[in-house]
């Protein structure tokens, strides 16, 4: 379990362990050194305060982006930053760098994808928190860059399939969920995570027979020790005690 200020102290390292890997993009031998030197401060031990160390932040991105003069190189340096912050579930500054990424020409597919899946990863969240204002919010900015993803590459999988969950479960619509879903099913028969997915929209409009349905073809298609078995046997279980209750 990380706790709070271990994240933070974490997410800090990441930034400064990706700069590492990036100075070969950099002219500035002045911020390898930087790097080396706070990079020996947090292994030491020494990690100062969150004031410290978001000055020092700062301080160096100037630097880095004085020294980068390569737009699309600024783009990829901050399209790794992102994802670095993604990877620690810090989301708002993962959205800040994906952005800076878009604008310094980092415009690939899987770019506007990652954007968008922190986006719906926040919306999601909003939602739990009760926060539905947030979540909608949230939500159309992730459909958008979703669609954004799908325009450059019509049929990326995983592109669709977020989509489609976000649609149906922050942006109640629900009937355009499903049908994509199934057309990515026709595609894909034996793809299990839409089988779940399909099986759990369908509980979840109280269509049972047709959640059971998708339930049941998971337990031919994984095998019957796997976590997958399990799930959807216990799905199938409790969709046929609703089904009893019912009667």
């Amino acid at each position: 379990m990380i706790t709070t200020t271990n994240r933070k102290y974490q997410i800090v390292y990441g930034i400064f362990l990706i700069a590492g890997s990036l100075v070969f993009l950099l002219s500035c031998e002045k911020i390898e050194k930087q790097i080396a030197d706070i990079r020996k401060k947090r292994v030491s031990g020494n990690q100062g305060t969150r004031e410290d160390w978001e000055k020092e932040i700062a301080h160096l991105e100037k630097k880095i982006h004085r020294c980068v003069q390569d737009v699309d190189k600024l783009g990829l340096f901050y399209r790794k930053m992102a994802d670095e912050f993604a990877k620690l579930e810090n989301h708002h500054q993962a959205l800040r760098y994906y952005q800076l990424a878009i604008e310094h020409g980092e415009t690939r597919p899987e770019v506007y994808h990652d954007y968008a899946a922190v986006q719906a990863t926040l919306a999601f969240r909003s939602k739990s928190a009760g926060d539905h204002k947030k979540a909608i919010e949230f939500g159309e900015k992730s459909f958008v860059n979703y669609n954004k993803a799908l325009l450059k590459f019509p049929n990326r999988s995983a592109s669709r399939f977020g989509k489609s969950l976000l649609q149906f479960y922050i942006l109640e619509k629900k009937e355009e969920a499903i049908r994509e879903l199934l057309k990515m099913h026709e595609e894909d028969k034996k793809n299990d995570r839409i089988l779940f997915a399909l099986g759990r929209m369908h509980y979840e409009s109280q269509d049972y027979n047709k959640a059971l349905a998708y339930y049941q073809t998971i337990l031919k298609i994984v095998p019957e020790k796997s976590e997958k078995y399990q799930d959807a046997q216990k799905n199938i279980n409790q969709i046929l005690l609703t089904n009893k209750k019912k009667k």
